[in-house]
């Protein structure tokens, strides 16, 4: 998350305990084991790799018996933000 602007930005202001912030709310905000939670899904920095990490577990993952597009996008977003 070095690289992380956002995630950098809205650990600096949870730190500060500032109240607001331009994109995400704050108030639905924290940090558990290093990693920022947003209504409880854990954030997503934007690493393009990482995304597609994510994406290919979700997808090839023998439960979900591979997806579409949607599905795959619902799935995911339980967890992630």
């Amino acid at each position: 998350m070095a690289t992380d602007t956002l995630a950098q930005e809205i650990l600096e202001v949870l730190q500060n305990s500032d109240k607001k912030y331009k994109t995400v709310p704050l108030g639905e905000c924290g940090i558990h084991n290093g990693l920022i939670l947003v209504n409880g899904l854990v954030y997503v920095p934007e690493i393009p790799d990482l995304y597609l990490r994510i994406l290919k577990n979700y997808y090839d993952h023998t439960a979900a018996g591979h997806p579409g597009q949607a599905a795959t996008y619902e799935l995911v977003s339980r967890d992630y933000w």
